[in-house]
């Protein structure tokens, strides 16, 4: 091989001498080298960087697609009982993965209820009020963040139009019913529609940022005298399986199963993944990264340097790292996402694969709740 010398940035193979003399294009530097005399640009570093492109595709791993539990069979069989109660359903989602929060186990213990989706955490989001309108074409749906007052009477609002409806008005007012998966914000949105009415500081339902805080369905807990409106609180139930990996990890980053569901190098790397497809310019992280990456490995490094935790030979706790990046996400306090690819025709592809899940999830909830020798009684 041919000795290579290195002008700048560039090496020239003294092999390739002859064919670039014979070029009108080359400049001769000596009587053994020449370079195009492009070369004699003033090209700075910056101008040559290689430009970022965010990956297309997250790798597979093998991961349990199951988080279903039996708390959440208890759930859907107690929905089951009080649905004829119930005059109105608010489904709430997540906004920042509106599709994977998606439960169709919901009607199958409730029927066709009157149902209004409610998209919580909007702040956090970048779902396009244009892509739920075609979702969406009867307006049955609204975006909403759990700890807001305002959005709280824009619900109470809805429900007092409901009793409004009926006639004659029913004597012993009417029951709301609150559903969704673990951790997408039903307690928190109780509270504060409780404190509407009520400026006490007590909650009403218990909240926290992991999934299985609410366990069981709650008693009926007032929400107005005038007219009478009460709500049920349900614990989040999660689907029978999800219908894919991806699904399942997005699950796992907003905090509708344990942590330990999935592990949390992959979530990190997923929730990368994500920020990097809805913005290639790495903002969402530069007070870690000050450059865009695809590598989470990098990533993790920059964070245990951040909150001081790299050890001796520059070792640290990946886990560690892992589990800061993802509760900032889940705290608020990184840049708005969306962990769904979110397009016009995305909620019917959805349906279909949801539908095709489902119906491989046997469930007889009437012959279950026969089957039980202690009923649930209000």
């Amino acid at each position: 091989m041919p000795p290579k010398i290195n002008i700048g940035k560039v090496a020239v193979s003294v092999a390739a001498t002859a064919e670039l003399a014979a070029s009108n294009t080359t400049t001769k530097v000596s009587p053994q080298i020449a370079i195009p005399s492009l070369l004699k640009a003033n090209v700075t570093p910056s101008a040559t960087k290689a430009p970022f492109f965010p990956r297309l595709v997250f790798p597979k791993y093998n991961i349990n697609l199951s988080g279903f539990q039996g708390h959440h069979r208890t759930g859907l069989q107690r929905m089951y009982q009080i649905g004829p109660q119930v005059d109105l359903v608010f489904e709430v989602r997540d906004a920042r993965a509106p599709l994977s929060t998606r439960n169709g186990l919901f009607e199958r213990a409730l029927g066709n209820k009157e149902k209004i989706i409610l998209y919580a955490k909007n702040d956090l989001s970048r779902l396009q009020t244009k892509i739920l309108e075609s979702w969406h074409p009867e307006g049955n749906y609204i975006l909403i963040d759990c700890r807001s007052e305002k959005d709280a009477h824009r619900i109470l609002g809805i429900a007092r139009k409901k009793f409004g409806e009926r006639f004659p008005p029913p004597p012993l007012g009417i029951n709301l019913l609150i559903t969704g998966m673990p951790n997408v914000g039903k307690s928190t949105l109780i509270n504060t529609l409780r404190s509407l009415n009520d400026k006490q500081s007590k909650k009403v339902a218990a909240t926290g940022g992991q999934a299985g805080v609410t366990k069981a369905v709650s008693e009926k807990i007032r929400l107005c005298r005038d007219p009478s409106i009460y709500i049920f609180d349900s614990p989040g139930i999660f689907v029978a399986s999800t219908v894919d990996q991806n699904t399942m990890i997005k699950l796992a980053i907003i905090g509708a199963v344990k942590n330990n569901h999935v592990d949390p190098y992959i979530q990190a790397d997923y929730l990368l993944f994500c920020l990097n497809k809805n913005d290639p310019t790495g903002r969402a992280y530069r007070d870690i990264l000050p450059e865009p990456t695809n590598n989470v490995h990098k990533l993790l490094f920059a964070i245990a340097k951040k909150i001081k935790k790299v050890r001796r030979g520059n070792d640290f706790d990946e886990i560690g790292s892992a589990m800061w990046w993802i509760d900032r996400f889940r705290q608020g306090k990184g840049a708005r996402i969306l962990l769904d690819d979110c397009t016009i025709d995305a909620y019917e592809e959805f349906t279909i694969m949801e539908k095709e899940n489902l119906d491989r999830f046997k469930m007889d909830l009437q012959s279950e709740i026969k089957g039980r020798k202690k009923y649930f009684l209000f």
